[in-house]
């Protein structure tokens, strides 16, 4: 089973297969997999911590990148009630991150992203992302930057500690 995901707010801890091994990205954030390693990710919110991070598939056809399900918030809390909701979530972020992956012309979703970044007064940097951590995940390529788990084996947070320093 290969899984293109990371360990994301350990959404993947305890995940076990009976049968079959499961391959995946040996990061704790999927923004690594966008940024093409671990270590760049960790280069980069060593750089800025408070940093969101935005791609073309994190905007979809959302009104509000922050919040899916943002026109049913609306209508529930209102629109200043919401306001004040993602004031309060990004209140510790400094800086708007778009990852050019250089899959698709990026013009339209870095406005949206300038834009997104000016409302909520964050500054706003554009990254060079790339595809080689999907690459390699597709391509059996599996090195340090993986994790092989074999069957009956629980995927632990432990796993993917030994990439949380900037120098690895």
């Amino acid at each position: 089973i290969v899984l293109g995901y990371g360990l994301c707010g350990k959404s993947l801890e305890g995940l076990v297969s009976s049968k079959s091994y499961m391959i995946l990205p040996k990061c704790d954030d999927c923004i690594s997999l966008f940024l093409g390693s671990a270590r760049e990710y960790k280069k980069q919110a060593k750089k800025a911590p408070g940093s969101y991070y935005l791609t073309r598939g994190y905007i979809g056809e959302s009104e509000n990148p922050m919040l899916s399900n943002y026109s049913e918030m609306k209508e529930k809390y209102g629109e200043e009630t919401l306001e004040w909701i993602i004031r309060e979530m990004i209140k510790n972020y400094t800086r708007l991150v778009y990852i050019n992956t250089g899959n698709y012309p990026p013009e339209e979703w870095r406005e949206f992203a300038k834009n997104q970044a000016k409302k909520l007064n964050l500054s706003f940097e554009e990254v060079k992302g790339t595809d080689d951590y999907f690459s390699k995940l597709l391509s059996c390529n599996w090195d340090e930057e993986f994790l092989i788990i074999k069957p009956g084996e629980k995927i632990r947070f432990e796993m993917f500690k030994d990439n949380n320093d900037v120098n690895n």
